[in-house]
């Protein structure tokens, strides 16, 4: 009897053990699996490399609008400016001839040499910016060669991926005809026409934020065309594009803030547009960009 009561015991305990054994595997289950759904495909090279070639392109197109903005005196400038201080001052015929000999001084011709010599530096300048965006819109299309199989891979549609190749080709010819504007219109929507790929890695939000990159961009990009009304429909899809960003994208409490933050610079580059002055624009426009780099150093 006392043997029997100890084999019920010996069989009660196992049975306890591998109850307490299944709770826990139940358990270390449970654990796992939030962190399964966090993971993300990791990004191809290629992709990250066109990502990081069209914001260089768009940087150094940019730079090429800033030096041309550099003011330089031509010889013609000159000349008409001498001419209106002599019409001014009434000279007599006497004062008209020293101050022709006085142009003809070994000095006023250095100085006219010295212009000269400034803006055919600005111009070499400009050419080499040229000849740099052109290097970088080929490196894009290299990119793209060694991504485009992993596109159809993906299963992206036919019309995303032609949509990207006529972004690209078209800035391409934009760039080979020194066209600024055009060639900045085209790098925007490549890096739209871009954001879809991002949507096909499980995890990746870094899409939706191009988008809205796209529209702030685009915004300033119709503002210099003096089309300031669709600078404010851009602005409007780019706060309804950020409705998505905030149901899609879940920051650490302490980087909550980035997100208002954005928000925040958006509206004030939409009430900035009322001014039709495209400098405040411009730094409106680039609060909202940094914004938007913020979150992304976040997501990645």
């Amino acid at each position: 009897m006392y043997i029997y009561t100890r084999k019920i015991k010996i069989l009660r305990l196992i049975i306890f053990i591998a109850i307490i054994a299944l709770l826990l595997t139940s358990c270390a289950q449970k654990q796992e699996k939030p962190m399964i759904e966090k993971e993300t495909e990791k990004i191809p090279e290629s992709l990250k490399q066109m990502v990081e070639k069209t914001e260089e392109l768009m940087d150094k197109l940019e730079g090429i609008i800033e030096e041309s903005k550099k003011p330089e005196i031509t010889e013609k400038e000159a000349e008409e400016g001498k001419k209106s201080t002599e019409d001014k001052n009434n000279e007599s015929n006497e004062e008209a001839k020293n101050s022709k000999d006085k142009s003809q001084d070994p000095s006023k011709n250095k100085e006219a040499e010295k212009t000269m010599e400034t803006s055919q530096k600005k111009q070499e300048k400009i050419t080499s910016m040229w000849d740099d965006a052109k290097k970088i819109s080929k490196e894009i299309h290299f990119s793209w060669s060694e991504y485009e199989l992993l596109a159809m891979e993906k299963g992206l549609k036919e019309k995303e991926i032609s949509s990207f190749e006529d972004s690209l080709n078209n800035l391409t010819v934009s760039i080979d005809e020194k066209s600024i504007l055009n060639s900045l219109n085209y790098s925007n929507s490549l890096s739209f026409n871009m954001s879809p790929f991002f949507d096909t890695y499980k995890g990746n939000n870094e899409g939706y934020l191009m988008r809205i990159k796209h529209y702030i961009r685009q915004a300033y990009l119709n503002a210099m065309k003096d089309e300031w009304n669709k600078s404010i429909e851009n602005i409007k899809e780019g706060l309804e594009a950020m409705n998505i960003v905030r149901t899609r994208i879940k920051l650490d409490k302490k980087d909550q803030d980035l997100m208002e933050k954005l928000n925040l610079s958006m509206i004030n580059m939409n009430s900035s547009i009322s001014k039709e002055n495209l400098e405040l624009l411009k730094v409106k426009r680039d609060i909202t960009l940094k914004n938007i780099d913020s979150i992304m150093g976040k997501v990645h």
